[in-house]
């Protein structure tokens, strides 16, 4: 598996694993274990931050803070994310 296609399938395993939890959201390190044992992809914490950052920057996904520790982020699909599922036929 070259880069991009490693690239492409952790986001789109992040993607899916969002839309499997809604409404709730997940946080990074149960994304990158779902990556890691799940679908056999190693990933470190460092690349899936960048995945993430990307996927919120294209608005496929949502960080949500926790009000009362802004440190705790968890993530949330969006309605384009969804879309983008669909359109790829992965949902």
């Amino acid at each position: 598996m070259n880069e991009s296609e490693k690239a492409k399938f952790i986001r789109e395993s992040v993607l899916g694993d969002l839309n499997a939890c809604q409404p709730n959201t997940l946080p990074p390190a149960t994304l990158a274990l779902a990556a890691r044992q799940n679908y056999g992809v190693p990933v470190t914490d460092a690349e899936l931050q960048a995945h993430l950052t990307k996927l919120a920057n294209d608005g496929l996904i949502t960080e949500v803070r926790n009000q009362l520790s802004a440190g705790v982020v968890r993530y949330h699909i969006t309605d384009s994310g969804v879309a983008y599922l669909v359109s790829e036929g992965l949902a």
